[in-house]
């Protein structure tokens, strides 16, 4: 089928109608480099002999260091702006020398771990001390006793332990029996029975007292004799405990039977009780636990807060 053109249209007027023709983009031309000069390549050269050349300082004095030795500079460049201390292992001190690690076998125990144990003797030093103490404080010769000697059984004892048989405190107050103490707690017993129990007594049941009902002085053991106590001051020969006093009518009243109402006896001991708060570290009586009903305790502890009265 024919196809009909208008005139003065056809198909090489139709180019007319298309986008115009994508052309390059124009590329700058590169200048042309001047040719180097004889002098230019010389100042090259040598810079860069400069560069790469070793340091001449390093060879000198260097065992092997000669010339023909030496490393050229396209083996060993150089990098500029190097650190310019030198790191050659011969310049390095050597490292100390460690002991070697002993095999297990090979360890020697200087013994068990934990405190060193106690000496089984007091030092002479020791004693001489304590003694000296004991004369300070019984010199008045307001005491009965006769000196033990020292006692050292593990972490029990005294160096300068007595027996004290009585005190003379107005009248004379026997300690039935006699008591194994350390000087200190015989001159705090005797300051109590002069202080406070004799004129409690004298108030109270018209009497003075002319013996106490000893039930346990020295011994070595824990308190309420509990292995997961600590010692109890009994073991340092700085405890005593009493049961009873005796009148000097010969009327014996017994902390057990006589604590308890509003008798005379009851306020005599409830007084002195009170009173050796006063005095001793530690004061126990049947009002501090079962333990204690039928007695009272009386210990030198040192405590920072005052003495424990119960």
């Amino acid at each position: 089928m024919a196809v009909a053109f208008a005139p003065g249209t056809g198909a090489q007027n139709d180019t007319a109608n298309l986008p115009a023709p994508m052309t390059s983009p124009v590329i700058p031309a590169i200048p042309e480099r001047k040719p180097q000069t004889e002098a230019g390549a010389d100042k090259k050269t040598k810079a860069d002999a400069a560069l790469h050349a070793p340091d001449e300082a390093e060879w000198e004095g260097e065992e092997g260091g000669d010339e023909n030795n030496r490393d050229t500079a396209e083996d060993t460049p150089q990098i500029p702006n190097a650190s310019p201390f030198k790191t050659d292992k011969a310049d390095l001190p050597p490292l100390p020398k460690r002991k070697p690690i002993p095999a297990k076998s090979d360890v020697k125990h200087s013994g068990p771990a934990g405190p060193a144990p106690l000496p089984e003797e007091w030092s002479a030093e020791e004693i001489t001390r304590a003694n000296a103490q004991c004369e300070n404080l019984l010199a008045d010769a307001l005491f009965e006793f006769e000196p033990l000697k020292p006692v050292r059984n593990g972490v029990c004892g005294t160096p300068a332990p007595i027996e004290l048989a009585a005190v003379r405190a107005s009248p004379t107050v026997s300690i039935r029996p006699a008591a194994k103490l350390n000087c200190q707690m015989a001159s705090r017993f005797h300051r109590w029975m002069a202080e406070i129990v004799q004129p409690s007594a004298k108030t109270h049941l018209n009497s003075a007292i002319a013996g106490v009902i000893n039930v346990a002085s020295y011994h070595c053991r824990t308190r309420y004799n509990d292995p997961a106590q600590r010692m109890s001051q009994h073991a340092f020969f700085n405890a005593l405990d009493l049961s009873g006093f005796i009148t000097a009518g010969g009327k014996q009243i017994t902390i057990a039977k006589g604590w308890e109402g509003e008798t005379p006896e009851s306020r005599f001991l409830k007084e002195i009780h009170e009173g050796a708060c006063k005095i001793f570290g530690t004061v126990l009586g049947p009002e501090a636990n079962a333990a204690h009903r039928d007695h009272f305790h009386l210990d030198m502890t040192k405590r920072r807060n005052g003495n424990y009265c119960r």
